[in-house]
């Protein structure tokens, strides 16, 4: 099968505008902040309503994606948008001063199921992702590498990664 594919959907309007858009095929989201999930169920009932349609290709799973099948730490940042598996930087101020306690600021630890995205392709029989958008907060590269071969079945898409290690927002994954 040949998917769309997003990870870290936030509110879901970038996945949901590719359904609309490439109605014959499955655009499969994954967003794994608990809490932005109605968000993206609401917004697609909007779209639904406003464009008097069914998205029957659209899919979002309550999941965070990384390097493996396990239950992380997921850290709840007062901008959800910034919400990661990973820690923010002890000394963010220096390269983004003024931006912690607006957007940064870890106001929640809770528990996440993760999953491998090449297992999870493996397993709903997806051979070809024509698109990738990858927005899941320092962990982009790590998901990208845990393809390992299967990146060959990557069409294009987009990786959103820190120029360079100290312009890098977050801490990298101890856990």
């Amino acid at each position: 099968m040949k998917a769309i594919i997003e990870v870290g959907a936030y509110d879901g309007t970038d996945g949901i505008a590719l359904a609309y858009k490439n109605p014959q095929i499955k655009v499969i989201a994954f967003e794994a902040n608990p809490y932005q999930i109605n968000t993206i169920k609401k917004n697609k009932k909007i779209l639904e309503k406003r464009k008097n349609i069914k998205l029957k290709n659209y899919i979002i799973y309550n999941y965070a994606v990384s390097k493996e099948d396990k239950i992380k730490n997921f850290y709840i940042a007062k901008n959800p948008r910034a919400s990661s598996l990973n820690q923010v930087k002890v000394n963010l101020e220096k390269n983004w001063a003024g931006w912690k306690e607006v957007h940064f600021d870890q106001i929640k630890k809770i528990k996440v199921t993760s999953i491998n995205l090449k297992t999870f392709c493996k397993k709903k029989n997806i051979n070809k992702i024509l698109y990738l958008h990858l927005d899941a907060q320092g962990t982009d590269l790590e998901i990208l590498k845990s393809l390992k071969k299967n990146i060959n079945s990557v069409n294009e898409g987009v990786v959103e990664v820190a120029k360079n290690n100290s312009t890098a927002i977050y801490k990298k994954i101890i856990q």
